[in-house]
Order: structure tokens, then C-alpha cells, then sequence
């Protein structure tokens, strides 16, 4: 394991956790975080094991995937879906549960917008992860090694025009009136995500906190040009979200938008895995297990928001939403919860990962031997929990 990525997962969920108490709208960049990582730690670990008979390579894949994303979700949806019963709190969003369950609520989403349910509106995204991981194995496993490269870098090219073309034909196909939100919650949108992750697992670079912190400036001074193009200048909509605000539909935002913010976190996980970002706050060891619970954390955190509100309206409870005070009551159980999910939950599961789908060990000249680099990522590595 790379020691400070798990406090990118926490950076990333404390950005989701602001926008869903509506406290930053550019916290929705946390996703695309999540999306960079996957592509990064997913790659390594496939090119890793990519020598393995096709066989053992994909079932030890897809079980230790299974083993690691499954049986938190699936206890949530239970649990969740026995209080929503019981007390009724959203009688319209539980025939939405079983696209939740099966992983295909980003298309229906996406095909209607009318259909997106506050309790598992977060779900999308782990419906994307889940079609990453569907498709990913077979790219890396049957692409020859010299191709790799190329391959990422034509995804990331790709991307754009397929998020154009999204944009222009899903308003017809999918008789969409907002066809910006249906390009967010697709997977094409996010793919070269998922392949600047991957490129860094496949050729990483040097980069430090100076290349990210530059790279945040181009940035930003690129939304704020788009913007005053488009807008007027004290538009406080999207200059609250530092003028990238969801669903990014100013000024072609959609197109160059999601791959400029994913360029810049590929900087930044580049950076700290080798040490050279802002190692106090990354490898701070209250950050590194908020990191580690982050999963549990996502999943709950907009549940446990909606219902607390609806108890809170229920029984007349004079604690409104956008007060400090509302934010407290949600965080402290989604934490607790979160906690609780990841040491009686996921720790036994990844334990299980080894005993039942477990992979050869390998020393580090044999990992770089492996992914063809010619500077391995200068960090201490465990085993993987992947």
C-alpha cells in the first residue's frame, strides 16, 4: 500500500461531505478524485498479476472486488430498505432500490432525471466504479504491454468527444431536459479518469506540490474566463463553485471541464505517492483512517442526512438543516457507523480476500519488473488491499 493515498480518499470524501450539506459546491470534485484513484491503485494492482494464468487472474479479481465492495453496500441497502419501510420516510424511491442493488441506477438516471431520489441519488457513482471494474481487467490483461500507453492516452482524447456527442444526441434519445446532468452519471464521461489513474500506474512522472498547486491555478483561471464569456460577472451561482458548478453546462464546460479538474488530481495523487506533497496532512494517522473508513462514509453520509431531516420534521424538531447543528447531529453517526461497518465488516472481509482469492506475493523489483517503469513510485508498499 502507498502510503498517503488513503488521505486522498479522505481530502475526497470531506469535499462530497461539504456538497452534500451544501457548505462548498466544488466539493463535487471529490468523485473525480475517487475516479483517478480507482483508475491508478486498480491498474497497478492488475498489471501487477497480469502474468497470471486468465483464469486465476480474473477470479481473484472479481472475488476480492466482490469482497470489498459488496457486503457493506448490501447490508446499508438492507438495513435501509427495513427503516424506509417502517417508518415510510420516502415511499417513491424504494422501487429505484433494485437499480440501486444491480448497479444500473446511473443509466436510469440518466434516461430520466425525473427519476434521481435524494436516499440513493449518491449511488450513481458507485454504479460507475462497478462498470469500471467490468471492463478494466480485460483492457489491461489482453493489451500488450508496449500498448498500454497509447491505449490510456487515446481514452483520454477520447473522452471529450464522447462527452460532445453525449450531450448533443442524449437529448433525443433519452428525451432528456437536462442532458449535462445525464453526461455527468455515465461512465463515458468519466473514463478518462479512470485512464489518467492508470496512466500513472503505467508511466509516472515526477510531480510535486509547485506542478499541482500551478496546475490549480490554470485551472481556475480558465473557469473564470469560461464564466465571464458566458455569464454575467457577479453570476454568485457558479462563482460559487469556483466556476466549475455542476452540471458544468457553460461555455462547453461538459467537454473540457471533467478532464482540466482530472488532470489536476492526477497531478496531486502523482505527487503524493511519491512523498512530495504535504506529507503532515496525508499521512496524518486521523486523516489516514477517516481515508480508510471512506467507502462506509460515502455510502451513509446522504441517507443519514435525509433521514435525519425528515425525523427532525417529523417530530417537530426546531434544528433547521443549514445550521451547524443539523451538521453535527449527521456527522457523528455517519462517522460512528462508518467506523463500526469497517472493523466488523470490511476488515473481516479483506481478511477473507487472502484466505480464499489470494495472490502471489512480489517484491518491488518485481512489481516495476512487471508494469515495464523505469522509476517505481520511491514509497514503503505492503500488501495491497485492493
Amino acid at each position: 500500500m502507498l502510503r498517503g493515498l488513503d488521505g486522498i480518499r479522505c481530502l475526497a470524501m470531506l469535499l462530497v461531505i461539504a456538497v452534500h450539506f451544501r457548505l462548498f459546491w466544488f466539493g463535487w470534485v471529490g468523485l473525480q478524485m475517487f475516479f483517478v484513484m480507482s483508475g491508478f491503485l486498480i491498474t497497478r494492482l492488475l498489471i501487477d498479476h497480469a502474468d497470471e494464468r486468465p483464469r486465476d487472474y480474473f477470479l481473484k479479481f472479481y472475488g476480492r472486488r466482490a469482497l470489498r465492495i459488496f457486503p457493506a453496500f448490501y447490508v446499508f441497502i438492507i438495513a435501509f430498505l427495513a427503516i424506509s419501510w417502517l417508518i415510510d420516510t420516502q415511499p417513491r424511491t424504494t422501487q429505484y432500490w433494485g437499480y440501486a442493488a444491480t448497479y444500473i441506477y446511473n443509466w436510469v438516471v440518466a434516461l430520466d432525471p425525473e427519476k434521481h431520489r435524494f436516499f440513493i441519488g449518491h449511488f450513481w457513482s458507485l454504479c460507475v466504479e462497478e462498470q469500471f471494474y467490468l471492463v478494466w481487467p480485460f483492457i489491461i490483461y489482453f493489451t500488450p504491454r508496449r500498448y498500454l500507453k497509447p491505449v490510456m492516452v487515446g481514452i483520454i482524447l477520447l473522452a471529450p468527444v464522447c462527452r460532445y456527442l453525449t450531450y448533443y444526441e442524449w437529448s433525443w434519445f433519452a428525451e432528456s431536459s437536462w442532458p449535462a446532468h445525464s453526461v455527468y452519471v455515465l461512465p463515458t464521461t468519466h473514463m478518462d479518469a479512470f485512464a489518467m489513474g492508470a496512466l500513472l500506474a503505467i508511466h509516472p512522472f515526477k510531480a510535486s506540490a509547485r506542478h499541482f498547486w500551478g496546475s490549480v491555478v490554470i485551472l481556475f483561471a480558465l473557469g473564470w474566463i469560461n464564466t465571464a464569456m458566458y455569464l454575467e460577472p457577479d453570476d454568485k451561482f457558479h462563482a460559487s463553485g469556483l466556476f466549475y458548478r455542476l452540471p458544468l453546462d457553460v461555455g462547453y464546460q461538459f467537454v473540457w471541464g471533467y478532464t482540466a479538474i482530472n488532470i489536476c488530481t492526477a497531478i496531486m495523487v502523482c505527487a503524493i505517492a511519491r512523498r512530495q506533497f504535504h506529507r503532515r496532512f496525508f499521512e496524518h494517522p486521523v486523516v489516514d483512517y477517516i481515508g480508510k473508513i471512506s467507502y462506509p462514509t460515502y455510502i451513509l453520509n446522504l441517507p443519514i442526512v435525509g433521514l435525519t431531516a425528515y425525523l427532525m420534521q417529523r417530530f417537530n424538531i426546531p434544528i433547521m438543516p443549514n445550521t451547524y447543528t443539523f451538521l453535527v447531529i449527521c456527522l457523528v453517526p455517519t462517522f460512528a457507523l462508518a467506523a463500526l461497518i469497517h472493523h466488523y465488516i470490511e476488515i473481516p472481509c479483506n481478511n477473507l480476500k487472502n484466505r480464499w482469492f489470494r495472490y502471489k506475493q512480489r517484491t518491488t523489483e518485481e512489481k516495476a519488473a512487471a508494469r515495464e517503469i523505469l522509476v517505481p513510485y520511491q514509497v514503503e508498499e505492503k500488501t495491497s488491499s485492493a
